[in-house]
Order: C-alpha cells, then structure tokens, then sequence
C-alpha cells in the first residue's frame, strides 16, 4: 500500500476523532469508522477532515491526481458519497486541500489546486460541500499552480487573501520562471502582486508571519532553478505589499533546490522572532533567522532523505518543544530547539519510505500527543 502525503484529522465537540488518511486508491478512516475504506482511483495530495455544513459532524474530502481523470469526492462520516459528488475538475489535484470561510459569509469552502496540460493553465477551486464555487471562482492562472494554497487576511477586512505560486513548467522554455500571486477573495489580484522571478522555479508552499515583530505578516517561500537542480536553492521573504523583506529579496541560499513542501517558522532561540526551518530534498533540515543567519545547531544530525515539512509542536505561544521530521528511509526523529535528538529517537519503522508530513495530535484525548 503505498501512503500519499498527509493524513488529517479532526476531533469533535463530543470527543470523537476521525482520523483520515489516503492510499494510492482509497481513504481510511483509522479508527475505522463504519463505512471505510473508501476504494477510487489514484489519490492526489492529502485530504481533508472538516464540518462543512456546520451540522457537528466532519466531511471528508479527497481527489484524483491522475490526469486522464481528475476528480474531487466527498464523503460524510461513514463513508457515504454526499450528493452532488464526486465531480470532475480541470485537472488533477496538486496538493493539499484548505478548508477555510474566503468570503467571511459563515460558509467554510474547501480550496485546492488543480493543473492542466494543454493548455498550461492553473485553477484554483473553493469548493462549497453542494459542490456550487462562490462568485470569480475558480481562479485561474496562465501557468501551472503546484502548491497548496495558503490563506491569510492581509488587509483585516475579515475577507482572505489566497496565496499560490505558479511555475513555467513548459520543457521547452528556454528560462524557468514563476510568479507569485496574491488573490483577494472575490478572485481579483492583489495590488502589487504577482512578482515576476526570471530564471527560477517557486514550487514551496508559502508561509506567512510577522517575521519582524512589527504587526504586519510577511510571506516566506524557496525556490532552485532546474539546471541547477541539485546544487543551489534560494529562500525568499517578502512584504505582503510585493516588496522585498530585506536589502534584496533572498533571504537565504542553501544547497539544493527548496522542496515543493511546507516551510516551517517557529521560536526555537526564545528570544521572541521567529526561526525559518526548510528542507531542500536532502538529507539535514536547514534553519534561519530572519536576516538569513544559520541557527547554532542546524543542521541537525540526519535521518536519511528529507522532503516532508518539520513539524513544531507547542509553538504557537512559545519556544518550540520539539521539532518532528520523518524521512524516505523510515525513520522519525524527534529534535530540541537546539538541533539534539530527543533520547530513544531517532526510530526506525522499516523499509517503506514515510512520504506524507507528520501529523501531531492528541488522539485519544488523555493530554499527551500522539504521532
């Protein structure tokens, strides 16, 4: 059985998790709820669990990433198809699915990337679960849209700003290119965006902060180049009115080319700014400051070939507890702030390779965290 990226999971106001993940042809709800597994075809990026309706009870909502078939289903609790689904889309699924109310109208829609190939064209859908999409969407971009999209209101008219990267994915361009976008809610571009970048891919999902402390959120994201695939990856921070975070708008270069995953920021120096943690395809995980510093201790001891994004938990408040990684070769470490590996860690889980980021939660509602 082969695990594609991500499990999600949701745990309800009557205590009961619904833990789901997708295999190449089917979902599992773990626990197993009646109804699961779900079969269909190939599965893209991860799903997602969340209450739709708002009825008190969670949806499940996965898609094809095959691109003879590209479709989105929708399954209730029990692994009951809801009706009007599952629908074809314009291409397959990309990346992971972001529930979120766009619009501030109390309706949670479900946004997720879909690709197409002749044309080359991006399309970002905001799902409602009557399979209806609010006014101006989808949005559609002239290149394809790889990443998950990221959500955040900008300009505090309780309406948010999507945020996606497109690359120039044509092999006969001559120069790699990508643009960045902004979208506001009703699907107009944002006023300073997209920013161009010439000779270079932007396939990390974006990550937003207020990296210097001053009330204003900041976009961070990575990116390589093809023909230099393996050696050289650049970070990037911006100002969300298109402007360059620093002096210019690398912040950081690295190694190799920034994955095509999350981008981890957290407090892991406790002094209140947060940390940028990345992983470039290899086998280390790199971390940041905000001026584009290496942080004393990092990289860490390896685990093996990284993609997945690292995981802080307990760090929305704080100093990071502990950062999660999890590698192609089956091992999981468990690192402090400071790059050591916790004792007992790293494990080994055998041969198969750990392709979806870890998820952390407690699942059976006793405090202590699982994952």
């Amino acid at each position: 059985m082969l695990v594609v990226p991500g499990p999600a999971v949701r745990r309800t106001a009557g205590g009961v998790t619904l833990l789901v993940l997708t295999a190449a042809t089917a979902a599992f709800a773990v626990g197993e709820n009646e109804g699961w597994p779900v079969h269909f075809a190939l599965t893209g990026g991860a799903p997602a669990v969340v209450d739709l309706d708002r009825d008190g009870h969670m949806e499940v909502i996965a898609g094809s990433g095959m691109e003879q078939d590209p479709w989105v289903g929708m399954w209730d609790r029990n692994g009951n198809a809801i009706p009007g689904w599952p629908i074809q889309t314009l291409g397959p699924i990309d990346g992971t699915f972001t529930p979120c109310d766009i619009d501030n109208d109390g309706i949670v829609e479900v946004l997720a990337n879909a690709s197409t190939r002749g044309p080359w064209e991006g399309t970002i859908h905001a799902f409602h679960i009557d399979a209806t999409q609010p006014q101006g969407w989808p949005l559609r971009v002239s290149w394809l849209s790889v990443p998950t999209p990221t959500v955040h209101d900008f300009d505090g008219d309780g309406r948010l700003e999507i945020l996606v990267p497109t690359i120039n994915a044509i092999q006969q361009a001559p120069v790699d290119t990508a643009r960045v976008h902004i979208f506001h809610a009703n699907g107009e571009e944002a006023a300073g965006w997209p920013v161009f970048f010439w000779d270079m891919i932007i396939e990390s999902e974006i990550a937003v902060a207020d990296l210097d402390l001053d009330g204003d959120m900041e976009l961070v994201f990575g990116g390589g180049r093809y023909s230099e695939f393996h050696t050289s990856g650049w970070l990037y921070a911006f100002h969300h009115d298109g402007t360059p975070f620093g002096p210019n708008a690398v912040l950081a270069e690295v190694d190799r080319s920034i994955s095509p995953y999350g981008i981890g920021i957290a407090n892991l120096q406790g002094d209140h700014r947060p940390e940028i943690m990345i992983n470039c395809g290899r086998s280390h995980l790199h971390a940041f400051s905000i001026d584009g510093q290496p942080i004393d201790g990092w990289p860490p001891p390896s685990i093996g070939h990284v993609e997945t994004m690292p995981v802080a938990i307990n760090a929305i408040d704080g100093v990071a507890q502990a950062i999660v990684m999890s590698s192609y070769s089956g091992n999981v470490a468990i690192y402090d702030p400071y790059g050591e590996v916790y004792p007992t860690w790293p494990q080994f889980y055998g041969s198969g390779a750990f392709r979806g980021q870890p998820l952390v939660a407690d699942l059976d509602g006793d405090i202590d965290l699982e994952i």
